[in-house]
C-alpha cells in the first residue's frame, strides 16, 4: 500500500483526472482526492478537508488555474499549488509562478509529478515548521515582555562591552531614565560618579569582557539616578547563553530603604548599648531591645520559610535526594528559629504586662495530640517512644488553647531533648475532690537538682549551660513562662534528678 496523499484536483476532464491518479499510484502514493472543476465547488472542498497538494487545468470551461490560485489564497491556507495543461506557454507559466504557482506540468510528460510532490510537500513542512518556530519565538517574547514589565526589580540585558539593550519598566523608575534613553548606554553610566566612577566601571566591564562576572551572588553596590542621585543597590548578575558574544542579565534592587532600617538599627543598638550601663533604665532598654530585634528578624524568618517551602513543594523544580534532606533540615531549624523569637516577643509583653489570655473551652485531648505531633520527627530520630496514660474520656477545661499547647509543647520538646534513652509517658487523670484535671509528662532524662527547682522560674536561668548547650534545651524564661504565668500551678516537689515529670491541674468546667 502506497504512502498516502490528500490531493485536490481542480480539472474538467475525468479522463486527464485518472491518468494524475494513475501516475501518482507509480510514484508509490495511495492518493485520498476529490476532482472539482467550478469555483464553488473547490471552495466547499478547501473548507471541509485539509488537503497536502492541489493540482488544477490551466483552462476550463468554468474555471481557470489562476482563478483556483486567488481562491486558495483567500482561504488563507498554504497549499503547494502545481498547473497541469495540455499547452501552456513558457511566458505563461512564469507569470503564474510569480503570482503564486509552485510549479507546472504537460499533461502529455507527467514524468516529473511525484518529484514536483515530494518537493512541494518538503517545502510546505518547513514553511509550517517555520512558522512555528516564529509563533514559538513571538510566544516566549511575550511571556518575557510580561515578565520583565510585571517585575518589581530593575531588569538590565547588557552585552559584553557593557552596552545596554534592554530596560525594564522598574528599571524606568529606580533610575530615572526612559528605555529609549538607556538604551546602547554603557552600564557605567548607571554606577557612581566621579572619583569613585572610573574604578567600579573598570571592575565591572572586566568581569564581563573576561566572562568573570560574579554569576548568581548579590552584590551591594552604588548606583545613580538620572537626576545624578547617589543610592545603593543590590545587584545579582547571570550570563545568557547565545551563540554570539557574551549577554548579561543585571537583577537589581534599591535597597535605600534597607539600608536607613540597618542604619537605624545600629544606631539604636548602639544606644542600647550605651544605655545599658544606666542601670535604673537596663529593663526598659532591654524590652525594646527584644520587641525591635524580634519584630525584625520575623520578616527574614518568614521569608526563609516561604522559599524553603517552595523549593520542598517543587516550585522552582523536582529536588533530588540530596537537596531534599537539607531543605528539609533547613525548614524545621527555621521554624525552631521563628518559636524563639515569638517566646522572645511573648517575654517581653510578659514582663510589660501586655499579654492577653483569651480564655475559652480547651479539649486536653485534642491540645496533646497536637503537641505531640509537633515533636514527633524528634522522638522518632532519637527513637523513644511514648506511652500514652489517658481516660477515655477527659473533662473540658477552661483556659486559653493556644497558650496551654504552647506549654505542652514544650514540655514535650525538653522531655525529648534531655532524654537519650527510656521512653516519655503523656499521662492525664481527673480530680473530682478538687474539681481539676492533673496532667502529667514524665521522661527518663537527666532531671533537674533539686536545689536549682526554686530558680526554674528565674528568666534566662539555665541549670548548666554545658549541658543546655549540648542539648539544646530552653532556659527558665520559657519555663517559667509555660507555667508560672499562663498556668500558674506546677507541683515541682515531683521533679528530682534521673527522672523528668511535669505535673499541673486544671479546673474542669
Amino acid at each position: 500500500m502506497g504512502k498516502p496523499l490528500r490531493v485536490l484536483i481542480v480539472e474538467d476532464s475525468e479522463d486527464d483526472c485518472l491518468l494524475l491518479l494513475r501516475e501518482l499510484r507509480r510514484g508509490g502514493y495511495d492518493p485520498l482526492y476529490e476532482r472539482v472543476q467550478r469555483p464553488e465547488a473547490m471552495a466547499a472542498a478547501l473548507a471541509k478537508q485539509e488537503w497536502e497538494i492541489i493540482i488544477s487545468d490551466y483552462t476550463m470551461p468554468y474555471f481557470d488555474a489562476l482563478s483556483a490560485l486567488d481562491l486558495l489564497k483567500r482561504s488563507g491556507k498554504d497549499i503547494p499549488f502545481v498547473i497541469s495543461s495540455g499547452s501552456i506557454g513558457e511566458e505563461t507559466a512564469v507569470a503564474a509562478m510569480k503570482r503564486g504557482v509552485s510549479d507546472y506540468l504537460l499533461k502529455d510528460n507527467l514524468t516529473r509529478l511525484n518529484s514536483v510532490i515530494e518537493r512541494e510537500l518538503r517545502d510546505a513542512e518547513d514553511r509550517r515548521a517555520r512558522r512555528r518556530a516564529e509563533s514559538a519565538l513571538r510566544q516566549s517574547e511575550a511571556r518575557l515582555r510580561a515578565i520583565l514589565d510585571a517585575a518589581l526589580d530593575a531588569i538590565i540585558t547588557i552585552d559584553h562591552k557593557g552596552k545596554i539593550v534592554e530596560f525594564n519598566p522598574a528599571a524606568e523608575r529606580v533610575f530615572g531614565y526612559g528605555r529609549d534613553q538607556a538604551i546602547g548606554r554603557g552600564i557605567d553610566d548607571f554606577i557612581l560618579s566621579n572619583p569613585l566612577r572610573e574604578t567600579r566601571r573598570e571592575g565591572l566591564i572586566h568581569y564581563l569582557e573576561e566572562g568573570l562576572a560574579p554569576l548568581g551572588q548579590r552584590i551591594e553596590w552604588a548606583a545613580r539616578r538620572a537626576d545624578g542621585y547617589l543610592f545603593p543597590i543590590e545587584l545579582a548578575m547571570t550570563r545568557i547563553a547565545t551563540e554570539g558574544p557574551l549577554m548579561f542579565t543585571g537583577f537589581i534592587r534599591d535597597i535605600t530603604d534597607r539600608k536607613r532600617s540597618e542604619e537605624e538599627m545600629r544606631l539604636l543598638i548602639e544606644e542600647l548599648k550605651e544605655k545599658t550601663f544606666r542601670a535604673e533604665e537596663a529593663s526598659r532598654f532591654k524590652s525594646q531591645l527584644l520587641s525591635n530585634v524580634s519584630h525584625e528578624l520575623r520578616t527574614p524568618i518568614n521569608a526563609v520559610i516561604g522559599y524553603t517551602s517552595l523549593f520542598l513543594d517543587g516550585n522552582y523544580g523536582p529536588l533530588s535526594a540530596e537537596q531534599q534532606a537539607p531543605l528539609e533540615s533547613v525548614q524545621r531549624n527555621v521554624n525552631d528559629l521563628l518559636m524563639l523569637v515569638n517566646h522572645l516577643l511573648d517575654l517581653e509583653r510578659l514582663e510589660s504586662g501586655r499579654l492577653d489570655v483569651e480564655r475559652g473551652p480547651v479539649d486536653l485531648e485534642k491540645v496533646l495530640q497536637e503537641a505531640y505531633a509537633g515533636v514527633k520527627f524528634q522522638l522518632e530520630e532519637k527513637g523513644l517512644p511514648v506511652r500514652w496514660d489517658l481516660p477515655e474520656e477527659l473533662a473540658t477545661i477552661e483556659s486559653d488553647y493556644q497558650k496551654i499547647k504552647q506549654v505542652f509543647t514544650n514540655l514535650l520538646s525538653n522531655a525529648v531533648k534531655f532524654t537519650d534513652e527510656g521512653k516519655i509517658t503523656i499521662g492525664a487523670k481527673e480530680l473530682p475532690e478538687r474539681s481539676g484535671v492533673e496532667v502529667v509528662i514524665r521522661d527518663t532524662g537527666i532531671g533537674i537538682p533539686p536545689d536549682l527547682l526554686p530558680k526554674i522560674f528565674e528568666p534566662f536561668f539555665q541549670a548548666d549551660g554545658t549541658m543546655t548547650r549540648r542539648y539544646g534545651g530552653r532556659s527558665g524564661a520559657g519555663d517559667r513562662e509555660g507555667f508560672s504565668s499562663i498556668i500558674g500551678r506546677r507541683d515541682s516537689g515531683r521533679k528530682r534528678a534521673g527522672q523528668g515529670e511535669h505535673l499541673h491541674r486544671f479546673p474542669a468546667i
